[in-house]
């Protein structure tokens, strides 16, 4: 049985990471400070690399430091590190240290190192997503022990909006007993100037070991980084959310409103193989069960093995002090290792 389910998982990762994705002419262009000059499409500025796309030698990451020119005629979001955003075609002119962002009403220059992300406002449904899918799964034969993880994640970029949806499940099995735990979830940002960000978000959850047989959970809350450079990110976010439960214990559903408290820290390097570190913390104190309080903390690392594969530890850490149900069980916590793969 866990064979059939894990092949099953499998063959969905490779059937969502299959999509057609329109690509743009190869003209953009590229100088080192070294002198070498690449000819490609220019696909992102984030933690601190340039990736572009290029016919002869496929997917490049290039250390934004390193470069002394640049050129693209396609249409850019920029994002500089006080949070201001920008919009248009891409110029770096050798000596100057500048980036000229050049659209059809404005022209904004600005210290090309300041830039934090650069991402294409893409004119079809397709290119405007990147994604993430991971497949992890052991067993032992000595415990008859065994553990399936499978996370499927896609964001939609579009000019001052960005659109993030995630399933997550895993599952344990052991002897006759079976323990779920998983989630479906997607959410809206809107980008604001100065590193301001409206968030709303919905999200239905399932956690066996917490006897929780279904959470419907609605977020809306305000973020702001506070910390955003071409090495690290620190980003806070606060806001409201309507909880409804229901445990397998319990007859009916319970509802609360809790307050929300995020956080959120990033470190990251690209020189072979590229890592990134990510902490994320959630506290939910409730505001109309007194005494209550959830927290939902990770800690993910990925280190790329060959272009766009990685490989990825999680460790998580689910808590309720004052379950809805009222058992015992009020903490679920693990580490879970997997496969990946990034499209874009």
């Amino acid at each position: 049985m866990w064979k059939w389910r894990a092949r099953s998982l499998i063959a969905l990762t490779i059937l969502a990471t299959c999509a057609p994705l329109a690509a743009r002419p190869k003209t953009d262009t590229v100088t080192l400070k070294n002198g070498d000059r690449v000819t490609c499409e220019i696909k992102m500025l984030s933690r601190g690399k340039l990736e572009v796309q290029t016919d002869s030698m496929d997917k490049l990451y290039i250390e934004w430091a390193d470069i002394a020119a640049l050129s693209s005629g396609a249409y850019f979001r920029v994002t500089d590190s006080d949070g201001r955003l920008s919009f248009g075609s891409l110029e770096i002119r050798e000596a100057t240290g500048r980036l000229r962002v050049t659209s059809d009403t404005t022209i904004v220059n600005l210290p090309t190192l300041s830039a934090v992300w650069i991402a294409p406002i893409e004119k079809t449904f397709w290119s405007r997503n990147k994604g993430n899918a991971k497949v992890g799964f052991s067993y032992s034969k000595s415990t008859d022990l065994g553990e399936l993880y499978f996370d499927l994640s896609n964001r939609y970029r579009t000019l001052k909006t960005i659109v993030d949806a995630d399933i997550t499940w895993t599952e344990t099995d052991q002897a006759d007993e079976t323990k779920r735990r998983g989630s479906v979830g997607a959410s809206y940002s809107y980008l604001f100037p100065q590193s301001v960000t409206l968030i709303g978000s919905a999200k239905v959850e399932r956690n066996d070991e917490l006897n929780l047989k279904r959470r419907l959970l609605g977020i809306l809350g305000v973020g702001y980084n506070l910390i955003a450079t071409n090495e690290s990110m620190l980003s806070v976010a606060a806001g409201l959310a309507l909880n409804e439960e229901a445990s397998y214990t319990e007859e009916g559903t319970s509802s609360s409103l809790e307050a929300v408290l995020h956080g959120a820290y990033s470190i990251y390097q690209y020189n072979s193989p590229k890592t990134a570190v990510d902490l994320t913390v959630e506290l939910f104190p409730s505001l109309t069960e007194k005494g209550r309080y959830r927290s939902d903390i990770s800690i993910d690392i990925r280190r790329e093995i060959v272009t766009d594969f990685f490989f990825d530890l999680e460790v998580y850490d689910q808590y309720d002090n004052k379950p809805s149900s009222g058992e015992s069980a009020t903490s679920d916590y693990g580490i879970m290792t997997s496969l990946g793969y990034s499209w874009d």
